[in-house]
C-alpha cells in the first residue's frame, strides 16, 4: 500500500500546529534578481480579506550578498529560506536562518552557501527538510541535518561543477567533493537521485516541486519528447523509472503543486496545470507576460509570479478539477519578480533561536510522522 499523500499530511500538520500554538500568520518571499533583491509581504488574514486589505512588501534586509536571487523555497518547521543566486550565469544555492524581529517583520541570518555550480535556477524543500536542486543535468538531494550543520559550524558542502568551460560533465568530474577542514567529505550525504545522462525524462530540468513522496520537474529542453512536467520518487533506491505527466511544451520554468494538481509556467504567457498523476494539460491563464515561479499557500491560494508585468497573481487553486481561473493581483510593488515561496509560522516559532530548539523539534517529528501513517 503506498503512503498516504505527503502533502495533505503536510497542510492538517500546519492547521494543528497553527490551532496550538496559537498567533499563526504566513509570508510570502518574492525574490526579484533584476534589482538584487528578496521581498517579504505577510499573508492576509480571512478577516483582513473580507475587509479588502492589500498586501505589501518588505525587503528582506540582510541578504545583499545574493546578486541576483532567483528560486526560492521554505523548510517552514526550520525556519530555513532557500535561495538560488543566479549571478554570472553560474547558479550557487545559499541557505539563509529566518526569525521575527520585535516589529513583527521577518529578519534573517547572513546566508551561508550550500552548493555551487547548478545549472538551474530552481530549488524545493520537502517537510523533512530535504532539499532538491539541479547541477549537470541530474537531480540531486541533501538531507536536512547537511544544511544544520552547515548553517551553525560553517562546514563546506557539495561543489556540483560543470566541465571546463561549461561543457557538460563528465562521469570523472560530476559533483566533485570538497573537504572540511578535517579532510572529510563534507558533501557524503549530497545523493543523485536521477542523471539524464543514463535515463530518459531529466532533459535540463528547471522547476523543482516535492510533496514528501514524489519529486516533480519541469524540464527544460525536448519537453514534448521528454515530458514537460515528469515525477519520480524523492527516495528512488535504485527505482530510477520517471513518469511524464504532460508533455504540451519542449521547455517550461517554475512548477508548484497543491494536493491534486501541478502547476507549471512557460516561457511567455501561460500557466497551465494537470493532475498529480498525469493527463491532459489545462490552460489556466494565457494574460501573463513572462510567467516565472509560483506557489500554493496551503489554504486554497495559488500565487505566480510575472516577471515581465512586475506583479504578483493569485487565484483559488484548490480544486481537484481545475480549468480557466481569474487571477487577482496581490502585490505591483516589486519589479520583475522571479521565484515564490512560503514560510508557515507563529510567534513563538519565530523568535530568534527557536528554530534550533530540540524540544519543538521532538512535537513536530512526531505530530509528523503520526499523520503520515
Amino acid at each position: 500500500m503506498q503512503p498516504r499523500r505527503s502533502t495533505v499530511g503536510l497542510c492538517a500538520f500546519i492547521g494543528l500546529l497553527s490551532a496550538t500554538l496559537g498567533d499563526a500568520f504566513a509570508f510570502l518571499f518574492i525574490s526579484a534578481p533584476h534589482s538584487g533583491a528578496i521581498h517579504a509581504s505577510r499573508l492576509l488574514t480571512a478577516v483582513e480579506q473580507s475587509q479588502n486589505a492589500k498586501m505589501s512588501s518588505k525587503k528582506l534586509t540582510g541578504t545583499e550578498d545574493i546578486k541576483q536571487p532567483r528560486g526560492l523555497a521554505v523548510d517552514s518547521l526550520r525556519k530555513i529560506l532557500y535561495v538560488i543566486d543566479g549571478n554570472e550565469g553560474r547558479p550557487k544555492l545559499y541557505a539563509v536562518r529566518l526569525y521575527l524581529s520585535k516589529t513583527g517583520d521577518v529578519a534573517c541570518e547572513a546566508p551561508k552557501l550550500i552548493a555551487d555550480g547548478l545549472t538551474s535556477n530552481w530549488v524545493a524543500v520537502d517537510f523533512r527538510g530535504k532539499v532538491f536542486f539541479v547541477a549537470s543535468n541530474q537531480i540531486l538531494s541533501l538531507p536536512a541535518i547537511a544544511v544544520t550543520k552547515k548553517l551553525d559550524d560553517g562546514a563546506v558542502l557539495a561543489d556540483a561543477v560543470l566541465g571546463e568551460e561549461g561543457d557538460a560533465a563528465t562521469e570523472a568530474d560530476k559533483v566533485p567533493v570538497k573537504a572540511d577542514a578535517e579532510g572529510d567529505k563534507a558533501d557524503k550525504d549530497l545523493e543523485i537521485l536521477y542523471n539524464g545522462e543514463a535515463i530518459k525524462g531529466v532533459n535540463a530540468p528547471h522547476g523543482i516541486a516535492v510533496d514528501g513522496y514524489r519529486v516533480f520537474w519541469a524540464n527544460g529542453e525536448n519537453g514534448k519528447q521528454d515530458g514537460t512536467i515528469v515525477q519520480g520518487l524523492e527516495e528512488p533506491m535504485g527505482d530510477v523509472k520517471v513518469t511524464s505527466l504532460a508533455a504540451n511544451l519542449a521547455m517550461a520554468h517554475g512548477v508548484c503543486l497543491t494536493s491534486s494538481r501541478v502547476f507549471f509556467t512557460d516561457e511567455e504567457a501561460n500557466l497551465f496545470s494537470t493532475k498529480t498523476n498525469g493527463g491532459p494539460a489545462t490552460v489556466v491563464t494565457d494574460k501573463l507576460q513572462k510567467p516565472r515561479g509560483c506557489v500554493f499557500d496551503g489554504d486554497g491560494t495559488v500565487f505566480v509570479a510575472d516577471e515581465g508585468d512586475n506583479k504578483v497573481l493569485s487565484f483559488a487553486g484548490a480544486g481537484a478539477e481545475l480549468g480557466p481561473r481569474r487571477l487577482s493581483a496581490s502585490l505591483t510593488d516589486i519589479t520583475e519578480p522571479y521565484g515564490l515561496a512560503i514560510l508557515h509560522g507563529n510567534r513563538e516559532q519565530l523568535d530568534k533561536g527557536a528554530c534550533r530548539s530540540g524540544a519543538l523539534l521532538t512535537v513536530v517529528v512526531a505530530t509528523v510522522l503520526s499523520l503520515s501513517l
